[in-house]
């Protein structure tokens, strides 16, 4: 199978390992070599993200209009799109719609990352969220002599181009050996920083350089933590006993098929802990954390939601809360198991 489907079948993981290719990428739209900070209006006409929003009355069948809605509207401004329309929802009358919102999240990304560039942008249409990847300065390599595990630093912004919601500013590294995610908490430091969307502009930037030099403070707590996990020897027993804890035992019986996927699920993480491209860090508590993440984001099976069905990508990229959760979850089995404080 694909890395899109997100189903791997047992002993073919290494024909889906082949055919990934970065979450961001899969969701969004890569920028060409990169868009510097200072350019950030670029983005919004390259990725289609620059939106003037329009409000009509909503009527029922009768025609009578109903008091208290209105139907909102997407435009595109500029570009091949130009004047596109598409119907995004219905709003209550106390939401504004504020077309600035997506220019104050790039200016806002752009003053506090000045070093960085924009490399991927995108919208989520389930909730209408615009989002923009950011590189975030120099990546973290776990045992360069050894190991020689490239680890990349990445920010995320997202808002509401309407103008109702907050922006949030993400702290997101890549593992480029797998193309694992890692969004989590870490020693008490948060990855994600919200900014109220009721600030003025001036505020709202102010808060943006708060939160990336939390967003700072929190890499360099995880850079510690991932060498020392690294450091930190972890047995194929041990392994074993944090995916039984995160999945539970080998039922007893084939009921609905749940001893046939319980199986798949085991031979799953197995192939992550003993695969290639995982051997340089094989037998570390490090190695065990990415063997869970690597099955979590690239061996799943997508679910049908209330909002539709689930978007591999946008799971795999930081815009799943289960996803995140788990991550975390299981980073915590295993810093338990290996005695490290994460």
């Amino acid at each position: 199978m694909s890395a899109v489907t997100g189903i791997a079948a047992a002993g073919n993981g290494q024909e889906m390992y082949a055919g990934r290719i970065l979450a961001y990428d899969g969701l969004g739209q890569r920028l060409a070599k990169g868009v510097p900070a200072k350019d950030w209006r670029k983005v919004l006409d390259a990725a289609n993200l620059n939106f003037r929003f329009h409000k009509d009355d909503v009527q029922d069948m009768a025609g009578n209009v109903i008091e208290g809605q209105q139907v909102v509207y997407r435009e595109v401004v500029g570009g091949p799109n130009d004047g596109q329309r598409k119907h995004v929802g219905i709003v209550k009358m106390r939401h504004s719609l504020d077309g600035s919102q997506p220019e104050q999240m790039m200016e806002a990304a752009a003053l506090a990352n000045p070093g960085g560039t924009f490399e991927t942008a995108g919208m989520l249409e389930k909730n209408c969220r615009l989002w923009v990847q950011m590189s975030g300065g120099d990546e973290l390599v776990i045992d360069p002599k050894g190991a020689n595990d490239r680890v990349g630093n990445y920010f995320t912004v997202t808002t509401m181009p309407n103008g109702d919601g907050a922006t949030l500013f993400g702290d997101a590294f890549v593992r480029f050996n797998c193309t694992n995610v890692i969004t989590s908490a870490i020693r008490g430091s948060d990855w994600l920083f919200r900014i109220r969307h009721t600030q003025s502009h001036a505020d709202r930037v102010t808060a943006a350089v708060k939160a990336i030099a939390a967003a700072r403070t929190h890499r360099e707590i995880a850079a510690a933590t991932f060498t020392e996990l690294f450091e930190t020897a972890f047995s194929t027993k041990q392994f074993e006993n944090v995916v039984t804890t995160l999945h539970g035992a080998r039922p007893e019986d084939n009921v609905k098929g749940r001893l046939t996927k319980w199986e798949t699920m085991r031979d799953q993480h197995m192939w992550a802990w003993n695969a290639a491209h995982n051997a340089a860090i094989r037998e570390t508590a490090w190695g065990a954390w990415q063997s869970v993440l690597e099955v979590s984001q690239w061996m799943r099976t997508m679910q049908d939601t209330p909002h539709g069905r689930e978007n591999f990508y946008a799971a795999g990229a930081g815009f799943d809360g289960p996803t995140n959760d788990l991550r975390r979850k299981s980073l915590v089995l295993v810093g338990a198991r290996a005695g490290v404080k994460v």
